[in-house]
């Protein structure tokens, strides 16, 4: 059993767990003692938080982590859409939005990419599945390599992990100010790409994972790039590479029948409403050909993600190449375990035969 349910994303299987919460909570709301926030774990209950009106992504009285407040990391943190709620969220989300939704494709850049050897053949997958996508964004939007900036945008985000120590942070730290002044002061522009980091990351992780464990799967994708988008929809809902957000109540409020107090916490259990039977019948499966599906991971409401398509195809796109390019892709996945994190599932592997601890065969 996990110490607290912070232990849960990178618990080898929490799914029974959420399962068991769903069960003993029917208002799929309750007050956890053990880490004093309230946890919201059904879909119905996860949709209204997502989408109350007095709930928000950061503490009034702490709106970047106090760790980081007053420094360069700090500064990009604080300036984010997706960290913001009102005007700041607003605006970033209209200057993304229409970016991120451009039809330019992305295949040019892969193929570059894969080209020049950014291949699991020749560099730790470990390390592709976080820089890889950067380089990929970067070459769309930028017009150039991303060289150096994509190292610097996964120290960034390092930086910003509730388990990061002093040196991880002071690297986050000139990350950032090398960011910053490449990319003209904008820290939403900095943060497309540090959204796209972990979060395709952790895309490619689930899908991988899911190659592994569901029989003939790999076979059955490799045949038909048409699957590419349905393959990634259903390994995040399956194993959610996000297994949870917060959100902080900004006023005294009611949520499913509870009243909260200003400043109370939430833990969002985007994972255990993925796998509700009532937002997605027969949940516990995995199915490529569910229609329809309810995924909650990518956010709802004002706080949707804007480039979760995006994020997608780069996914796909990265991986479909490296398996075409040859890459033992199947040895080198047989093997993971998932890193230590309060919120992200995100697997390393280990293809060697020795199995470190905690890794799943």
């Amino acid at each position: 059993m996990p110490a607290t349910l912070l232990d849960l994303p990178f618990h080898p299987d929490p799914y029974p767990l959420y399962a068991a919460l769903r069960t003993a909570h029917p208002r799929g709301l309750h007050r956890d003692a053990p880490t004093a926030m309230w946890v919201a774990s059904s879909a119905a209950a996860v949709e209204e938080v997502l989408q109350h009106p007095l709930l928000r992504v950061r503490p009034v009285d702490e709106p970047v982590p106090r760790a980081l407040a007053g420094r360069p990391a700090g500064q990009v943190y604080g300036g984010l859409m997706r960290q913001n709620d009102g005007p700041v969220h607003t605006h970033g989300k209209a200057w993304a939005q229409p970016l991120l939704e451009r039809s330019t494709a992305l295949e040019p850049a892969i193929a570059s990419l894969v080209a020049a050897g950014a291949t699991p053949r020749h560099q730790a997958l470990d390390t592709l599945m976080f820089e890889a996508p950067v380089r990929v964004l970067w070459q769309w939007l930028e017009g150039e390599p991303a060289g150096d900036a994509a190292p610097q945008v996964r120290a960034l985000v390092a930086a910003w992990s509730a388990l990061a120590d002093e040196p991880t942070r002071e690297a986050g730290h000139a990350a950032a100010t090398a960011l910053l002044q490449r990319l003209g002061g904008n820290a939403n522009r900095v943060g497309l790409y540090t959204q796209t980091c972990e979060a395709t990351a952790g895309v490619m992780g689930s899908v991988l994972v899911a190659l592994q464990r569901e029989p003939g799967l790999r076979a059955q994708w490799l045949q038909d790039p048409s699957l590419d988008d349905a393959l990634a929809l259903e390994a995040a809902r399956h194993d959610p590479p996000v297994q949870n957000t917060r959100r902080y109540a900004a006023e005294p409020c009611t949520v499913r029948g509870h009243d909260l107090h200003a400043g109370d916490t939430l833990l969002v259990l985007l994972a255990s409403a993925n796998r509700d039977d009532t937002a997605n019948p027969h949940a516990e499966r995995f199915n490529l050909q569910r229609r329809e599906a309810r995924h909650f991971g990518w956010g709802l409401g004002r706080h949707a993600c804007p480039g979760a398509a995006l994020s997608r195809r780069i996914a796909m796109g990265l991986l479909r190449a490296w398996h075409e390019a040859g890459s033992p892709m199947e040895a080198l996945t047989r093997h993971w375990h998932h890193r230590p994190s309060p919120n992200g599932r995100l697997p390393q592997f280990r293809p060697l035969d020795a199995h470190p601890p905690g890794a799943r065969p």
